[in-house]
């Protein structure tokens, strides 16, 4: 309650909490047809090939993503291997989500993904590992209670412990898994800080906080 989760400053498309804020609109729009958002990242499209390398991409899908699992690259030749992915809807996700275990040369080449998210984040029971900056926006709808798309961040009703490599801000936390061994978390958040090493352009802010 004292953080709050980022209010939409409606019509500016600016997210405000206490943590920073989130420029969807500049983010997401093509500045003057050059093919680059306000802070000069890359518009990708529609379809992110998440085994590749990025340098600085943002992706905004219209609708939502099921995603079955993927191991992202570190960088190379020192581009900045940071993308944002913009999910209009549910993500799915049924398989682990890691990031490769490499040298790199550069903090620039640290892989860092950002998955912002206008619905639920809905995580399948056998999945062990996903990764990245989490921001589950919701669909606009009350969370106080349970309510699909709302912008929950759904852990899966299952037996295996569950890491999360990086960082989660969601309306509402549903966390379902029941393993349990000598006391250790069913489900456990690891803040590996790649966001603030590599932060994608135009979230600096959240990397601060």
């Amino acid at each position: 309650s004292l953080i709050n989760f980022p209010t939409l400053n409606a019509p500016n498309g600016h997210y405000i909490n206490a943590l920073g804020h989130l420029d969807f609109n500049g983010l997401t729009g093509d500045i003057n047809s050059s093919g680059k958002n306000k802070y000069g990242a890359t518009l990708g499209g529609q379809n992110p090939d998440l085994s590749d390398y990025f340098d600085n991409e943002i992706y905004h899908l219209s609708g939502g993503l099921g995603l079955p699992g993927v191991t992202i690259k570190a960088g190379h030749d020192g581009d900045k291997q940071s993308i944002i992915v913009v999910i209009e809807g549910d993500f799915s996700i049924t398989g682990n989500i890691s990031y490769e275990v490499a040298d790199v040369d550069k903090l620039s080449e640290v892989a860092s993904v950002v998955w912002i998210v206008k619905g639920d984040v809905n995580i399948d029971p056998t999945v062990t590992e996903v990764s990245g900056t989490f921001i589950v926006l919701g669909n606009g709808g009350d969370c106080s209670v349970p309510a699909a798309g709302c912008g929950q961040f759904i852990t899966g009703d299952g037996d295996p412990e569950l890491k999360v490599y990086g960082s989660v801000l969601a309306r509402r936390f549903d966390l379902q898994r029941t393993y349990s061994d000598d006391g250790l978390p069913a489900e456990k958040f690891i803040n590996d800080g790649r966001l603030q090493i590599n932060p994608p352009s135009g979230l600096e802010d959240f990397s601060q906080a």
